[in-house]
């Protein structure tokens, strides 16, 4: 699964849930992901995904109930 396809996955997700937890994300992109990688790997790479989103003004998250956080596209 090559990077742009995650990107692809995530995106239409928020856009037909409107917002995903961050644990959600996880779930959704954790078996898409190559078996190659280790648990720490895509941490990493989910991690990764979500700071290029939010960089390039694609997603952008939003801090509720302590340090639970809620994903989002921002002209969603």
């Amino acid at each position: 699964m090559d990077d742009k396809k995650c990107e692809a996955l995530l995106l239409d997700s928020l856009k037909d849930h409107g917002s995903l937890t961050k644990p959600e994300i996880v779930h959704l992109l954790w078996d898409v992901l190559p078996d190659q990688l280790d648990d720490k790997q895509k941490e990493y790479k989910i991690n990764n995904l979500l700071r290029k989103l939010r960089k390039e003004g694609k997603i952008s998250n939003t801090t509720i109930a302590g340090n639970k956080s809620t994903w989002a596209l921002v002209n969603g």
